[in-house]
């Protein structure tokens, strides 16, 4: 009953602001309305949760949505439940057909090279970041041959055992409600989430950057404080650090999170059906103006039980003094936010394209 008035409680404080996205309509005529189902909406859906998993986003039976799949040619024909079949003793049996989807025909050398791969751009990652990643490529994986896969390639992993970390359920009125943003600045109460997130970007490939960077400043010479190796620092490897956040964020996208209470889902599972479930949010979605009749804005998104903690408050005041404002005990950020400029040194280090262009291809 308090989970439910809690999720009352967001959902009124946030209403979504346009009207929800109609993914069925029912088709008038002799006898029980036909559902019709929205082709693209229903691929994309498919390839996050089941039929019967469906059934409550589209408002029918799991039935109605498997008949819709093979109607769009989204799927195939399921197999017979059973075959029947005849053991060496001569007796009958019955070998039933499964209907969980089918994993992705890869032999064991080539899972090997796919893990390979991934864990030399991303070394820490673990069995759900992997699967994660292997999903957005497009391979369906069962769990016993990644980590069958993963012996081979790695070796045991460091850690054994399922490590749960408690925390408060995290509430909002839907996808897109709460956006948090840090601008490396220092802690604040407003940004639990995305510290959070952070932590897993660090985790993930930031620290293999980081250390990367460090040996070339402890060990071969670089200056962060000479403009040129920042500039030749940004030319070499600015592409790779953005096609690493990128493959990590596909990844993060598609591996499953462990909710205490819920079904596993991805990010981008909850992200797509909380847009049909609690309505469309975001800034493309505003049409006109919100009202200004908010007392205080910057209040909206605190964790006020860490404002009551007069330990964790202290900390937080002595350890970042800069952030806060005598005038709005809720503003939390400089005024401005930081601006590091990286203007190639044309007078120092003169280089047309093309010459940047051959050094870059000789280094690669």
């Amino acid at each position: 009953m308090v989970d439910c008035l809690d999720q009352a409680r967001h959902l009124s404080s946030d209403p979504a602001p346009g009207p929800s996205i109609v993914v069925s309509t029912r088709v008038r005529g002799r006898g029980c309305p036909r559902v019709e189902i929205e082709p693209n909406f229903l691929a994309q859906a498919l390839s996050l949760r089941g039929p019967t998993h469906l059934q409550s986003v589209f408002r029918c039976s799991a039935r109605t949505v498997r008949r819709a799949a093979l109607r769009h040619g989204l799927a195939e024909p399921g197999n017979p439940v059973y075959t029947a079949a005849t053991r060496l003793d001569g007796s009958a049996a019955r070998i039933y057909s499964s209907t969980a989807p089918a994993m992705s025909a890869i032999s064991d050398a080539q899972l090997d090279s796919l893990l390979t791969s991934i864990l030399q751009v991303f070394p820490d990652f673990g069995r759900c970041m992997l699967s994660g990643r292997l999903k957005a490529a497009g391979y369906r994986v069962s769990r016993a041959c990644l980590m069958a896969s993963y012996l081979r390639v790695h070796g045991a992993p460091g850690g054994f055992g399922v490590r749960f970390i408690h925390r408060k359920p995290y509430n909002v009125a839907g996808a897109n409600s709460l956006w948090h943003h840090d601008g490396q600045h220092g802690t604040s109460v407003h940004n639990t989430g995305i510290e959070r997130l952070w932590y897993d970007v660090t985790h993930g490939f930031g620290q293999k950057w980081k250390t990367f960077f460090t040996d070339l400043e402890v060990n071969h010479g670089l200056n962060p404080t000479i403009p040129a190796h920042i500039w030749l620092l940004h030319h070499l490897f600015l592409a790779a650090i953005n096609a690493d956040a990128q493959e990590w964020a596909e990844a993060w996208n598609s591996h499953d999170l462990q909710i205490r209470g819920e079904r596993t889902r991805s990010p981008r599972d909850m992200f797509l059906f909380s847009m049909v479930r609690d309505g469309p949010r975001g800034l493309e979605q505003s049409v006109e103006p919100p009202s200004e009749d908010v007392e205080e804005p910057a209040a909206y998104g605190i964790d006020w039980q860490a404002t009551d903690d007069p330990q964790l408050m202290t900390h937080l005041l002595n350890e970042n003094p800069v952030e806060w404002e005598e005038q709005s005990p809720f503003t939390s950020g400089p005024p401005a936010q930081s601006h590091v400029p990286c203007e190639p040194p044309t007078h120092r280090f003169p280089l047309s394209r093309l010459r940047s262009s051959i050094i870059g291809w000789q280094l690669w």
